[in-house]
């Protein structure tokens, strides 16, 4: 399924690798993405509430806590 495919191109940090190129051999480290991150949580998440299968919802927790992580430091807004 594709959320297994999520799961695993999930880093231990709760990070993701961005590209998989299966004619480069796989996962491509070359890019990282500030957005998939969010996006794969969210998909994680929404799974979660019709299949609560706790991969799911620990996968969406390892990439919340990556991208708090990645911006606590960091002001809220441009504003600041």
């Amino acid at each position: 399924s594709l959320a297994r495919f999520v799961l695993f191109m999930q880093n231990d940090d709760g990070g993701f690798v961005s590209k998989y190129v299966p004619r480069k051999g796989g996962m491509d480290h070359s890019f990282v993405s500030l957005y998939y991150p969010g996006e794969a949580a969210l998909g994680l998440l929404s799974l979660y509430e019709i299949d609560p299968d706790p991969r799911w919802l620990k996968g969406a927790a390892k990439a919340i806590s990556y991208l708090y992580n990645l911006r606590r430091d960091l002001p809220l807004d441009n504003n600041e």
